[in-house]
């Protein structure tokens, strides 16, 4: 059976205020941690799992000023950040493919995704990160490392693949990762090759 991601998300979202602020957002204080790194990146970005669209607009502004998009599997997400970054920004997906043709984007983000994968979408999923990422091109990626807070309208954990972070490194494929304690997540950097 297939996994509903777009029911649960849609529910998340309405249900869970936190997802609505853009302090709780951990790809938001990713790209704000690592914007020294990020702002010398030009062209187009994409922004996988963009929930409420708050990395879009960091991304869209100063210092970085890309061409910035995002995509979602929940409907309710995809209507609020399309209100925070037009609709041309903003695409749904079915939570297992990327909408886009190959090689489109400089920059590829997926904070806090992975984990609420089944396990059999995630090797997939990852190959899709790297697809739509041009040559030379970066990929970057957060990982929870451990079980979330949250409980979905099924009563299963919103993290559905919480697994130490070597079984993670054959998908992500990473040239350089870091750990942060407390929550216990990966954040991991993946530099796109010609003809990978």
């Amino acid at each position: 059976m297939t996994t509903d991601y777009a029911a649960i998300y849609d529910h998340q979202i309405t249900t869970n205020p936190s997802y609505s602020l853009a302090e709780h957002s951990p790809g938001f204080k990713a790209v704000l941690e690592h914007a020294h790194r990020l702002s010398r990146i030009t062209g187009m970005s994409l922004d996988v799992g963009c929930g409420a669209g708050f990395v879009v607009e960091l991304l869209r502004n100063v210092p970085f000023s890309l061409d910035a998009f995002g995509v979602d599997v929940s409907p309710e997400s995809v209507a609020i950040a399309a209100k925070r970054n037009g609709e041309r920004r903003i695409t749904q997906t079915d939570g297992v493919t990327l909408p886009f043709a190959a090689e489109t984007f400089d920059l590829v983000t997926c904070f806090d995704v992975l984990e609420h994968l089944d396990e059999p979408d995630v090797p997939h999923f990852c190959d899709e990160l790297r697809r739509v990422c041009r040559p030379g091109g970066l990929v970057m990626c957060s990982i929870a490392l451990r079980e979330a807070s949250a409980i979905d309208q099924f009563g299963d954990n919103v993290h559905r693949t919480v697994r130490p972070f070597d079984w993670w490194t054959p998908y992500v494929q990473p040239d350089e990762a870091h750990w942060v304690r407390n929550p216990a997540q990966a954040i991991c950097w993946h530099t796109k090759r010609a003809g990978a």
